[in-house]
């Protein structure tokens, strides 16, 4: 079974007042003041960050509340897993067979990495914080900036 989840992006409004528009929602990963993201799956995983430490929580369901599990979790620099959907390959450009091939450590068996792809990008993240990715989808680019922001957030 895959997990699946919600990915979040949380901004500042934009208009001044009356319901919210398209303008409010859709503004440039920059903008952000909190992202984070909701796994469900054999538990309930909530992490997020509003720019102060990314924090990891668990559904406790004996009392209907999050607990903390991790707080202020960092990813590395270099990770040990990378997640790519291979079927896409011959749609490839040059550059992304390179770097799944230096992934694969098909030239450089030292700093080969481990392979995982489910197919869905909220239960691939926290493969992380020890990851890599490669995506090469065209519906990974809207998720990918709360996620970005989870993965590397701002120091501040």
């Amino acid at each position: 079974n895959v997990s699946i989840g919600t990915i979040f992006s949380v901004h500042t409004r934009v208009t001044k007042s009356g319901p919210g528009t398209l303008q409010d929602c859709l503004q440039q990963g920059r903008n952000q003041v909190a992202a984070g993201y909701v796994i469900h799956g054999s538990s309930t995983v909530l992490v997020y960050t509003v720019g102060r430490g990314v924090h990891l929580f668990t559904l406790d369901p004996t009392i209907g509340e999050f607990r903390l599990v991790n707080h202020d979790i960092k990813t590395p620099a270099v990770g040990k897993y990378y997640s790519i959907n291979e079927s896409y390959y011959r749609r490839w450009t040059e550059g992304y067979r390179r770097v799944v091939q230096a992934f694969k450590g098909v030239e450089d068996t030292e700093h080969r990495k481990n392979a995982r792809y489910i197919g869905s990008l909220v239960a691939e993240t926290p493969r992380p914080p020890k990851a890599s990715c490669a995506c090469s989808t065209r519906r990974a680019r809207w998720p990918s900036s709360p996620i970005r922001r989870v993965a590397r957030p701002p120091t501040g």
